[in-house]
């Protein structure tokens, strides 16, 4: 793989040889994975449009799994990109877990054939991030801009003995920000693989006209059941329910699935629901961490069937099912849901009265095995009447069924959709994320 990032080439010559030496040294009938995880980020934190704090961060993190006579054992180090250095500071650990093999372990059902030989190799654009950062420093001068903007490479590897070699790099310009005006708030968030100054102020504009309308009077609504429009963000957060066990083949037999019924064929959701494990969104790797490589499309919902669960290779091989070389957690890594037909023009006039909500937080299954979820508007969520806005809501809680609300309750899917990265950074950038449309819900029900 060819790459500008010295920091990050210097990383991957020390991964392959410390890899090349495990592979070497690997008893005879064993099989040993070894993933690197690895950036070269810059953090830049604003508040009140200043820059507060930018940091530069270069760290690399090694994996090994070595299986053998049915049992295995993991455990990872620090890539230092001096290969020397770094070989020393797992031959000593690696050969002592050898020679106390016996001793350390039991059989488990953890243990896995890793896959035969496979390659890959991803390379996306890489940035120079001085003119990026001046354009948003510029552009948010006269607002109170707060927020993480983050740049710089991620990689992801995987090797292991069978001759599978994996590599993936992306680089995501990600600004999770708000807009402050006193006490009130709107939030926004820009990510793209090709930064674009005019959409970048595209959206900002959009979140400076949601701030606007926050100035209106506060609206308190009682719990009812309300006509609601969801943006992209608050359908985000409801979508990523479903990577708390809803799609996967080893909680459904295990019998703890919330969309069992659906599983099951004895419901089934609206026509206008779709989502797939999509790769080509270019935002993390189509391997896992056993160096497995997934099909580039898996659907998994289509037109309101499910199509399929995401299927590991232990669960494969416990329950005796076709693994579709799913991560050994089982969620999505790389959701797309299908957009549709709803132009944003005409969201407030397809909306007429009801509740337009930006933003979710604080979800949680309330029943789930009814797929039943809650939660908490959050940011610019506004009353709406006969398609106007008439002032932003105090916060309410919801409380209802995936069922009913991507069901019979759905009405409309936008014609957009927006590309949401996955935006944790404990211990490291993670890969992934979703993109997801807006939806129209005929009815939600708000407890609180």
């Amino acid at each position: 793989m060819s790459m500008k990032n010295s920091y990050l080439e210097k990383t991957i010559r020390s991964f392959h040889h410390c890899a090349d030496w495990i592979f070497l040294n690997s008893p005879s009938g064993a099989s040993a994975t070894v993933s690197l995880d690895a950036e070269s980020s810059l953090f830049v934190r604003f508040n009140n449009h200043r820059v507060r704090q930018n940091i530069q961060v270069e760290q690399a993190t090694a994996k090994i799994l070595l299986t053998w006579q049915q049992k295995s054992y993991r455990f990872s180090f620090s890539i230092t990109n001096h290969p020397d250095e770094d070989l020393k500071k797992i031959k000593v650990p690696f050969l002592k877990i050898i020679k106390d093999w016996d001793n350390l372990l039991s059989e488990n059902v953890d243990f896995k054939i890793t896959p035969k030989q496979s390659s890959s190799s991803y390379l996306w654009s890489e940035h120079n991030p001085n003119p990026i950062l001046d354009f948003v420093a510029k552009a948010t001068s006269h607002v109170d801009f707060t927020g993480l903007m983050t740049i710089g490479p991620v990689l992801s590897c995987v090797r292991n003995s069978n001759g599978v070699s994996h590599e993936f790099l992306t680089e995501l310009v990600t600004i999770d920000y708000s807009l402050y005006d006193g006490p009130r708030a709107a939030k926004g968030l820009y990510s793209s693989r090709d930064w674009n100054e005019h959409k970048f102020m595209q959206q900002l504009r959009q979140t400076q006209s949601l701030l606007e309308m926050m100035k209106k009077p506060k609206v308190e609504l009682t719990p009812d059941t309300y006509r609601v429009y969801l943006g992209p963000g608050a359908v985000s957060e409801m979508a990523q329910m479903l990577n708390w066990g809803a799609v996967s083949q080893r909680s459904y037999r295990l019998g703890r699935n919330p969309l069992k019924r659906l599983i099951e064929k004895e419901t089934e959701l609206s026509p206008l629901f779709s989502v797939s494990e999509d790769f080509s969104l270019g935002m993390g790797p189509q391997f896992n961490s056993l160096g497995e490589k997934s099909p580039p499309l898996i659907p998994i919902i289509q037109k309101g069937n499910l199509m399929n669960l995401f299927t590991s290779t232990k669960s494969a091989i416990e329950f005796s099912v076709e693994s579709n070389l799913a991560e050994e957690d089982e969620g999505f890594r790389s959701m797309s849901i299908d957009t549709g037909a709803l132009k944003r023009e005409d969201i407030l006039p397809a909306l007429g009265t009801g509740i337009f909500i930006s933003n979710l937080h604080y979800l949680n299954w309330s029943n789930p095995m009814d797929a039943r979820i809650t939660g908490m508007t959050r940011y610019a969520c506004f009353w709406v009447e006969k398609g106007q806005i008439q002032g932003p809501i105090v916060d309410l809680r919801f409380d209802d069924t995936l069922f009913d609300l991507w069901g019979q309750e759905l009405e409309a899917v936008t014609d957009f959709s927006e590309l949401e990265p996955q935006t944790t950074t404990y211990f490291q950038r993670h890969l992934g994320g979703k993109r997801v449309p807006g939806m129209l819900i005929k009815k939600m029900k708000f407890t609180l």
